[in-house]
């Protein structure tokens, strides 16, 4: 008797086969920082980036973006703490460097749990383990000398972000012999900006 009734029940049979095809769906995009290519692991090619979160005050976020092996940095507010917003802006970001994309690797933050709408390999790190995006952890220490847990980006606003990031990526490296990211990544030498 239940199951005569039971047939006409909006999601009848479909609660367990739905978790599964969701389970099968994210298996599909979701690639662990240990498949990533060796290309990317050794800094030997350009367009392998690392992504994260940094934030301000009042729990509002900056997106950035460093390549691995130029450690050229991009970086923008993040409107919407949205994975499908963070995505697109990511893709926004890169796409403004003229610069093949091949893979990012990020941690397993709600903002990217998302695949993007490009195809472009995106690496999850093992959890609690900062050390496996070192690159852009390094980076957000640099970035913290000018923005701060306390500083509203609102009031800093897009132009001061853009200003921070130029003179990252065009302050010379010791672990790039001293080169700015900006002459890695493009390979030429412009002048040095001051103020960092």
């Amino acid at each position: 008797k239940n199951r005569i009734y039971r047939q006409h029940l909006k999601f009848s049979g479909k609660r367990g086969a739905g978790r599964y095809k969701q389970r099968k769906r994210r298996a599909e995009w979701i690639k662990s920082i240990h498949q990533r290519p060796k290309a990317a692991q050794n800094r030997s090619r350009f367009g392998h980036w690392e992504r994260d979160g940094m934030y301000a005050a009042n729990n509002k976020e900056l997106l950035v973006c460093v390549e691995r092996k130029s450690r050229f940095t991009k970086m923008s507010r993040i409107l919407h703490p949205s994975s499908a917003f963070v995505g697109q802006l990511t893709e926004e970001l890169l796409n403004k460097t003229k610069r093949k994309v091949l893979s990012i690797t990020n941690d397993n933050g709600s903002e990217f749990r998302k695949p993007m709408s490009w195809n472009v390999p995106v690496y999850y790190c093992d959890p609690l383990k900062p050390q496996q995006r070192g690159t852009v952890e390094n980076t957000i220490g640099l970035i913290r000398r000018y923005i701060t847990r306390k500083t509203d980006l609102e009031e800093l606003g897009e132009t001061a972000i853009a200003h921070i990031e130029n003179m990252l990526n065009h302050r010379p490296r010791k672990v790039l012999d001293y080169r700015t990211p900006h002459e890695v990544f493009y390979g030429k030498k412009v002048a040095l900006v001051s103020g960092i």
